[in-house]
């Protein structure tokens, strides 16, 4: 399976923090470029486009996840629809001039501050919740 494949071990951290990851931001831009479509705009239209878009990306995946439907789609068509859906919100963070990557990289170090002494609090139904030590993100200096 991916997961133990991917799973993070004294033995094998360095590796994985060495493998080489794809530029999601870097290929909205050219994808962007490619289809001439604007970076970094002000214009509501476009930005109504891409958060239309996100839906319409958002309802597919729920879609293929059998949430709205009873019949679950193989699990093939749900990454699909949620590579799509990443795709597109990378977009819009294109169109709106906004560095999503390096929004995500500190959305991580703020949930990482969430654990206490090593550990997640968690609340009932397995939701982890803010500890002590946690730090919102700052996101201001991007926008």
């Amino acid at each position: 399976m991916i997961f133990q494949r991917l799973k993070l071990t004294s033995s094998n951290s360095s590796t994985l923090n060495s493998m080489a990851h794809p530029d999601l931001l870097g290929q909205a831009i050219k994808f962007r470029e490619a289809m001439s479509q604007p970076i970094a705009t002000e214009n509501a239209a476009v930005h109504t486009l891409q958060l239309n878009l996100i839906v319409e990306e958002f309802e597919e995946f729920i879609e293929a996840c059998g949430i709205s439907f009873t019949n679950e789609e193989p699990a093939e068509n749900q990454l699909k629809e949620l590579a799509d859906l990443v795709y597109v919100c990378f977009q819009y963070a294109v169109a709106r001039g906004w560095p999503l990557d390096e929004a995500l990289d500190r959305v991580y170090h703020s949930n990482m501050s969430k654990l206490v002494d090593g550990k997640p609090l968690r609340r009932e139904d397995g939701k982890v919740l803010k500890g002590p030590n946690y730090e919102p993100p700052f996101l201001e200096d991007l926008l």
